[in-house]
């Protein structure tokens, strides 16, 4: 079975509700982000896009982001289509702030795999609001979801959400410069995970060509 067919199946099966134009949570779902059918809307994806992330999230272990009071999460996916999976995820409460970053031995554009390393450590309450400051100076908020401008069939999906008193996400392919790719870099820098520049001009400019013998990669379609 093709990769493509494959997960495309798995979309079948995680987003079998019925036809409206209502916005789904990621609960009612299973997805890991929340789905809208019938027509496109802010910070919703198609089952198919859903349904790839949400098995890489749950491979990852990573819960869906929903709003809350009282929490502020900010998250980071990088799905290269030949290389690990990769999140980092902080998260705020009032006890203080964790990063958790976590590595998969798999491809974002196929099979996952499982965990190769986790990172877990306290962060200042400085760093947090560094991290947020950041985030909100490079126009995070104001952000559409989608940019399909930019798409390929290889290279990477880097993926950002924040949830708190509301949620918004962010999801482009292979951001050569701006916001998204500032911020994705931001968070790996802040995990402390180096990353070969090699890892990263091959995602982005799409110089990674091979295939899967029989099989579809991953695309943005």
């Amino acid at each position: 079975m093709s990769g493509r067919l494959a997960f495309v199946m798995i979309a079948v099966l995680l987003g079998a509700v019925s036809i409206s134009f209502v916005a789904r949570s990621a609960t009612e779902t299973g997805f890991r982000f929340p789905v809208l059918h019938g027509a496109a809307a802010p910070d919703t994806l198609d089952d198919f896009r859903n349904a790839w992330y949400s098995q890489q999230l749950d491979a990852l272990g990573e819960p869906a982001l929903e709003k809350a009071s009282d929490t502020t999460v900010y998250r980071f996916t990088w799905l290269r289509t030949f290389d690990h999976p990769i999140s980092v995820r902080v998260t705020k409460t009032k006890s203080g702030a964790e990063l958790v970053a976590k590595e998969l031995d798999g491809q974002g554009g196929y099979e996952p795999g499982k965990l190769l390393r986790t990172e877990k450590r306290n962060l200042s309450t400085s760093q947090f609001q560094s991290l947020e400051d950041f985030t909100a100076a490079h126009g995070f908020w104001e952000l559409p979801t989608l940019d399909d401008s930019r798409a390929g069939a290889d290279g990477a999906q880097w993926i950002f959400e924040a949830a708190g008193q509301r949620y918004h996400f962010v999801d482009r392919w292979s951001p050569a410069d701006g916001p998204v790719r500032a911020i994705g870099l931001r968070m790996l820098d802040l995990a402390g995970w180096e990353v070969h520049d090699l890892e990263i001009h091959q995602e982005r400019s799409g110089q990674v060509s091979r295939r899967h013998a029989g099989g579809s990669q991953r695309s943005n379609g």
